[in-house]
């Protein structure tokens, strides 16, 4: 897991995800200590803040999945909402349910609940 590091998406794109998963794969051959860093996340994690506008977080949204990453994780803190996308599929997930991705983080489980308060 990364955070806070600048990520080069294309020869002319490079995004700064709050949060981001590179696999050791993707990693391989690339200097970790270079900024950008030369390897496309498999996993982004977004969290919104009230100023994002929502044409800004789309283009970011389909940056990432163009480039190769597997599934971007959306967090709205001021609307208790997450939102996931990945293979052409966006899913709105609530306190009772959670993330899964068993193809890049096998046996990892985040529930919604655990993220927000909702309001408490």
């Amino acid at each position: 897991m990364i955070s806070e590091t600048d990520v080069q998406l294309s020869e002319s794109t490079v995004r700064r995800p709050d949060v981001a998963f590179v696999s050791d794969e993707r990693l391989q051959g690339v200097d970790r200590h270079h900024t950008p860093l030369a390897a496309v996340p498999n996993l982004v994690i977004e969290i919104v803040s009230p100023t994002d506008r929502a044409a800004d977080l789309m283009k970011k949204v389909s940056e990432y999945l163009k480039a190769g990453v597997q599934a971007v994780w959306l967090f709205y803190p001021s609307l208790f909402q997450t939102y996931r996308y990945a293979n052409e599929r966006t899913q709105c997930l609530t306190a009772g349910d959670e993330f899964v991705e068993p193809g890049l983080l096998p046996g990892f489980t985040l529930k919604i609940s655990e993220i927000f308060s909702w309001g408490e």
